[in-house]
């Protein structure tokens, strides 16, 4: 069996085109509707939201662990999975991870480790008040993240079932507790998991189930690595017509940055926010399975490649003059007023001038908008994104005021002055009375 795999593997990435639609197309004829099934049970009215902590994310990992072991994969924990706690404000609470392992063929590789993930939980339940009036509210989730742990959960069976094309093993996570600052998926880095240095790459899928956007189906960030990105495009080339958008940038929230802080080469699958988002709207109604099936098509050809190259990914690979730095990898971070802490750019620039929409304060809108930007070495604010998307009026407002931010002293690196990328947190806050606030 291996030598057939070596066969197969020798051929090079143009066979691998040719053999994975072929692979996938004989075995998953019914793919999108078992990605429904999936979706429908992970974000139906019975899983309550699948808040971190809840019986019912419980439920949903124990809904992954059965359909785990049922593909055959190897199951190192026991149904219960890999059980956490996190210390939050109003208590402590007990969440899990649920692991399975195809194990690679090689003798030499099969001991390295391609990561393959997806998160559990979502925001779970709220009760509303109108009028004196109660009514619940349930946070689906259907795309973030029972898309994602849908697409996991055939990702594992695919693979399972053709183990013997690869060389490196493959560890697929449901993340328990993302919500609560990536909980799970730094228990299972640095507690759980044996050998951090044994893991050669972290494939995140987060939010797979919503359309095309910008002309792709999907988008990849590959958190500015050179080798990762050429070998993306590479392996794009080969693909067609399965092609996603490549967005090179340093920084987009989720349990990959666990990995990446680790040093691990990440990237990170997604169809990107949307207005439903975080909301009561995220539902299976509006979820599109062609194109989490093309996605699963992609990523599973993606995993094989990466599991059957000799090399691992470099993580800081070399790049060009215009590489954007994070802060923690600079010498000297990007100061505002001479202050490295970021808690002086949000406390006297952003939650200074920010306001909050009023016709979004009578709706009730609220949450927190991720932005990105990048401090160029003339110390500018450049490419102010909106990396995680709460609604348009309250998006628009953050980038508004981000914007216009006063220069900045650019980040340092040997010396010189380099470009650097900036992800913040602006959170948007109802209090009694209807009013806004902004900030913790």
């Amino acid at each position: 069996m291996c030598k057939i795999a070596d066969k197969i593997i020798a051929t090079g990435t143009a066979f691998l085109a040719v053999l994975v639609p072929s692979v996938l197309n004989a075995q998953n004829f019914n793919l999108d509707s078992r990605l429904k099934e999936h979706v429908s049970y992970l974000a139906s009215d019975a899983m309550h939201g699948r808040a971190a902590g809840s019986e019912y994310e419980k439920e949903a990992a124990s809904y992954v662990w059965n359909a785990f072991e049922e593909a055959g994969l190897e199951m190192p924990d026991s149904p219960d999975g890999q059980v956490f706690s996190v210390e939050l404000p109003d208590g402590t609470i007990e969440s899990r991870n649920i692991v399975g392992i195809v194990r690679g063929y090689d003798p030499e590789l099969r001991d390295r480790y391609i990561v393959i993930g997806a998160h559990l939980d979502n925001i779970g339940e709220n009760i509303l008040t109108v009028d004196g009036v109660q009514t619940r509210q349930i946070y689906y989730g259907a795309d973030d993240d029972a898309s994602g742990v849908a697409v996991l959960i055939e990702l594992a069976r695919i693979a399972a079932e053709n183990s013997f094309m690869f060389k490196r093993s493959l560890v697929f996570v449901a993340f328990g507790a993302s919500e609560q600052m990536h909980s799970g998926a730094w228990y299972f880095l640095n507690r759980a998991f044996p050998d951090n240095a044994r893991i050669d790459f972290m494939i995140n899928l987060d939010m797979l189930g919503r359309g095309a956007r910008d002309g792709n189906e999907f988008s990849v960030y590959p958190a500015s690595n050179s080798d990762v990105i050429s070998f993306i495009k590479d392996f794009s080339k080969e693909m067609r017509p399965l092609l996603p958008g490549i967005i090179d940038q340093d920084y987009y929230p989720g349990d990959h940055l666990v990995f990446l802080h680790a040093g691990i080469p990440t990237v990170l699958f997604t169809t990107g926010p949307h207005p439903e988002y975080n909301t009561v709207r995220d539902t299976e109604s509006l979820i599109d399975y062609r194109t989490m099936s093309y996605a699963c098509d992609y990523i599973y050809g993606l995993s094989l490649a990466a599991a059957n190259r000799e090399a691992p990914f470099r993580f800081n690979a070399p790049d060009s003059d215009e590489t954007v730095y994070r802060p923690q990898d600079c010498d000297l971070p990007p100061r505002f007023f001479n202050n490295t802490n970021l808690s002086k750019f949000m406390d006297e620039w952003v939650y200074v001038y920010l306001k909050y929409p009023d016709d979004a304060v009578d709706e009730g809108v609220q949450g927190t908008v991720g932005i990105s930007f990048i401090i160029e070495k003339d110390g500018k604010v450049s490419n102010v994104t909106v990396e995680k998307s709460v609604d348009p009026r309250l998006d628009d407002e953050a980038v508004k005021v981000v914007s216009v931010s006063p220069k900045w002293k650019a980040g340092e690196v040997n010396g010189k002055k380099v470009r650097t990328k900036i992800t913040i947190p602006v959170e948007f806050k109802l209090v009694k009375g209807n009013k806004g606030r902004f900030g913790f």
